[in-house]
């Protein structure tokens, strides 16, 4: 739903606008995960949140900034981490 109405804003206005998918990996199997994942990286700014970053496969963090959030603290990930 999110995406679609990031086409929608963008076809209308004619710029793209920033996503933030929140925990939306966790209950997608992996197709629609891909799916999600494949359109996301369309977007020139795309922030995906998730408990689970282990859901993401190693092949697509080359094409990510990781970064861990605790306690309010935020640490950037190497992706060899």
């Amino acid at each position: 739903m999110k995406l679609a109405e990031a086409e929608h804003l963008k076809r209308r206005r004619g710029q793209e606008p920033v996503l933030l998918l929140d925990d939306v990996l966790s209950e997608l199997d992996s197709g629609r995960r891909n799916l999600v994942l494949d359109k996301a990286a369309t977007y020139q700014q795309c922030f995906i949140t998730t408990a689970e970053p282990d859901i993401i496969r190693p092949e697509r963090l080359s094409q990510m900034h990781r970064f861990d959030v605790k306690l309010g603290s935020v640490k950037a990930i190497s992706i060899t981490d």
